[in-house]
């Protein structure tokens, strides 16, 4: 496979920002405690990635074969880590979506969605950074994922 498809959201009509604009299918911030010893403990990211995809897809993702595709540090002035997996989905199956956070999944070759965004597509900025910023090496980490 050469270009590769991945499930992409179309974000819901009353979202304050993006509306309708393209973006991951699932996100969320780690989750942070505070211990009774003042101490906090935290969420790793692959549990955020569980919990998020439960919440806005209500999947048990552990059921999938999952593969961190890329990690970066934002330059949006926050202290966090941005996180992308691949959960590999099985053929013609329809995927499960939030009506409130999601209008729509569709399955676009990453070529497809890259071009989208070139010709002015609305897009949530954190998506339209890691879609630009693929390289040959991870068009090949998620062909291999879907083949195996």
């Amino acid at each position: 496979r050469g270009d590769p498809e991945i499930a992409v959201a179309i974000r819901a009509r009353n979202r304050p920002m993006w509306p309708f604009g393209l973006d991951f299918t699932a996100g969320g911030m780690t989750d942070a405690t505070r211990g009774a010893d003042g101490s906090w403990t935290y969420d790793t990211r692959y549990d955020t990635m569980i919990r998020e995809a439960g919440e806005e897809l209500g999947i048990d993702v552990t059921n999938f074969k999952v593969v961190e595709l890329s990690s970066w540090v934002p330059a949006d002035g926050y202290n966090s880590v941005s996180t992308v997996y691949g959960i590999v989905w099985p053929e013609g199956v329809p995927v499960p979506h939030d009506d409130k956070e999601i209008d729509s999944i569709k399955w676009m070759s990453i070529t497809t969605a890259v071009d989208s965004i070139r010709n002015g597509a609305v897009v949530k900025p954190d998506f339209a950074r890691w879609l630009l910023a693929i390289d040959s090496e991870l068009i090949q980490t998620i062909s291999k994922m879907v083949d195996e």
